[in-house]
């Protein structure tokens, strides 16, 4: 899959890669889904623990990670 933005290739990838490339979002003037900016926000006060930039897209992938990281 590709990202295109004004008919011009900026990236590669899956949803989850683009999303999870931060510079990619940043050059692209794009922002995370509202979702991903939580769990963002979450990961970047510490208060959860997220690698990678793997936040979640959508609420399904969310309600997911909050269990997964109820589990650890």
């Amino acid at each position: 899959r590709q990202m295109c933005i004004r008919d011009r290739i900026i990236g590669e990838g899956t949803p989850k890669e683009i999303f999870s490339n931060e510079d990619l979002i940043e050059k692209a003037n794009l922002k995370l889904p509202i979702i991903s900016e939580l769990f963002k926000a979450l990961n970047d006060e510490n208060q959860i623990n997220i690698e990678n930039n793997d936040y979640p897209l959508t609420i399904s992938e969310a309600k997911d990670k909050i269990f997964e990281l109820m589990k650890n």
